[in-house]
């Protein structure tokens, strides 16, 4: 981080909650320093969108720790996605999908490098 707040970059900082002790003191420290703290995934396992009716019950989970972290960031592991099912977290963004690696577990990928906007399908969204 001074490396980083020497040259004038803040960086996001994403954690796993249900798989590592997530410290609130370190939270705290990293955004107290100016960065972002992000949810990456639930418990790092590759299963999060692999069956629909689980991810709901998942993205309830991501959500809480979105809302307790005060998060809006969101970023699944190894770079898996489903747009369709995203819009169910409570985010501003999401960072699963800009790659367009071949060789990533899941290389459909978005096939751009620029952001670009999926529709919330929650209500509730912060």
């Amino acid at each position: 981080m001074e490396i980083e707040k020497e040259f004038g970059f803040k960086s996001l900082f994403n954690f796993v909650p249900e798989r590592y002790k997530v410290d609130k003191e370190l939270r705290e420290f990293i955004v107290g320093e100016g960065f972002e703290v992000g949810v990456h995934g639930l418990n790092h396992d590759g299963k999060l969108f692999r069956d629909k009716k689980k991810y709901f019950v998942r993205a309830e989970r991501i959500n809480q720790y979105l809302k307790e972290w005060n998060s809006v960031g969101f970023r699944a592991p190894a770079m898996h996605h489903n747009l369709e099912w995203i819009g169910k977290l409570y985010i501003e963004y999401d960072l699963s999908t800009l790659d367009t690696d071949p060789f990533d577990p899941q290389p459909d990928g978005v096939g751009t490098i620029y952001l670009f906007w999926v529709n919330s399908t929650n209500q509730n969204v912060v």
